[in-house]
């Protein structure tokens, strides 16, 4: 992806930006922030196009299915006991820093694709 041109004012952080604009979960001075960015920076605008794309793809990967009885509880109980500093450091000492957050912001986005579905059928 680096011969993909970039603005003057690119930086890394604006590429985990674009993770996260392609979750549509920016918001605010963050989200005006990187969509004034990214309307100069096509290197952005790619990141946020294939992300998306990975994540319709990933929805597509599981059958739809009913939840199981109790599948809010364990998800809430998980969540509460959920060690973000384990995975900081994972990601951290990664090899592979892009890769491992592409693959965290894919999960993250299928488990949101589905809930949303969930909610959406009264789940």
């Amino acid at each position: 992806m680096s011969a993909t041109p970039v603005a003057a004012d690119h930086s890394e952080e604006f590429e985990q930006l674009a993770g996260l604009a392609a979750l549509r979960a920016l918001e605010g001075d963050e989200l005006a922030r990187f969509d004034q960015h990214a309307q100069q920076c096509e290197r952005c605008r790619l990141i946020v196009r294939l992300d998306r794309e990975t994540l319709r793809n990933l929805s597509l990967a599981a059958p739809e299915m009913d939840a199981s009885p109790g599948l809010k509880d364990r998800l809430m109980s998980r969540a509460a006991v959920f060690d973000l500093e384990r995975l900081l450091d994972m990601w951290a000492t990664s090899k592979d820093v892009d890769r491992w957050a592409r693959y965290c912001a894919g999960c993250i986005g299928a488990v949101k694709m589905k809930a949303a579905r969930a909610r959406r059928d009264g789940l």
